[in-house]
């Protein structure tokens, strides 16, 4: 009998490892299985392919990584018992953040369709890395040069909120404040797609082999780094600080989502347009009532009025 009982996953990517867990739907519920991998380092110490150079105290880990650790987890199951399956629990390493573009362009298509899994278009320029809790671009001065919130608790360095504002003061162009349209996105999506590609060389990137995990990658020395080509030609709608010469889009598009590890994941397994965050994810980013369970609009208008702020 409780075999046939229906099944609930539970889904958790930490920041060291990933973890999944079948249980039961009742009220005395009982874990079927409960597995675990680490993701190794899947920081990102150096440029990468596409030429994007770090900052000093910036923290970022590869989102194709850990979730193609997801995935061999999940290989793992017994496909009877996924079969069982009824919901999906998510969680996530918090106060972190990834952006993305809108709809499904974040994901490969191919290895939905193909696969039945969900990889992430890093590569092709869909989603961008993870920066996580324990970066430190956001020193003691940023962060009190912030409005004091309202509603809310002030965001500290790592946190989502503070930073988005980081870069809208100093890499202008990462997110986009206004708007994009589906079709917007998708035409962005391919140009950027197409440029990257020629950047790469039109050899393309040869399969690798990284500790057992499985995805493209291509690994460059110094003088072997390609020069990325600017996607400045692209005309961007009205981003923050983007009327200048020195502040065009390049690298990817602007992205047009943003949200945790987690919410990524969901926006995946839903194949919704728009993340839709919980409360506890979006207090984890700061200036979030969560009394009243949404943003501190307030103050999060004051830092817009006040630009560069």
């Amino acid at each position: 009998m409780s075999e046939e009982k229906s099944l609930i996953l539970g889904i958790d990517l930490g920041t060291s490892s990933v973890k999944v867990a079948l249980v039961t739907c009742e009220p005395t519920a009982t874990v079927i299985t409960n597995i675990s991998r680490s993701f190794g380092n899947a920081t990102i110490t150096v440029p990468n392919v596409l030429g994007c150079s770090l900052q000093n105290n910036e923290n970022n880990q590869d989102v194709a990584r850990i979730f193609n650790c997801l995935h061999i987890l999940l290989n793992r199951i017994p496909p009877g018992q996924l079969k069982r399956v009824v919901a999906i629990a998510v969680t996530g390493q918090m106060h972190g953040i990834v952006g993305w573009i809108g709809g499904d362009l974040a994901f490969n298509k191919e290895s939905k369709r193909n696969k039945q899994r969900l990889d992430v278009a890093a590569v092709a320029g869909g989603c961008g890395n993870l920066t996580t809790w324990l970066d430190r671009r956001c020193d003691a001065n940023f962060i009190a040069s912030l409005p004091k919130p309202t509603k809310s608790e002030k965001p500290y360095p790592g946190f989502g909120c503070a930073i988005i504002l980081w870069h809208l003061k100093n890499r202008t162009g990462e997110f986009s404040l206004t708007p994009i349209s589906s079709m917007e996105e998708e035409k962005f999506f391919q140009r950027v797609t197409m440029l990257r590609k020629i950047s790469a060389g039109s050899d393309g990137a040869p399969a690798s082999k990284d500790d057992q995990y499985h995805y493209r990658t291509r690994i460059f020395t110094d003088d072997q780094m390609p020069k990325t080509r600017s996607t400045s030609q692209i005309t961007p709608p009205n981003f923050f600080h983007a009327s200048s010469n020195k502040d065009k889009v390049d690298r990817h598009p602007p992205w047009t989502c943003a949200g945790t590890i987690a919410d990524l994941l969901v926006v995946g397994l839903t194949e919704i347009p728009k993340p839709i965050m919980s409360p506890q994810m979006a207090a984890s980013w700061g200036y979030f009532d969560v009394e009243h369970s949404q943003w501190d609009t307030t103050a999060l208008i004051n830092i817009l009025k006040n630009g560069s702020r």
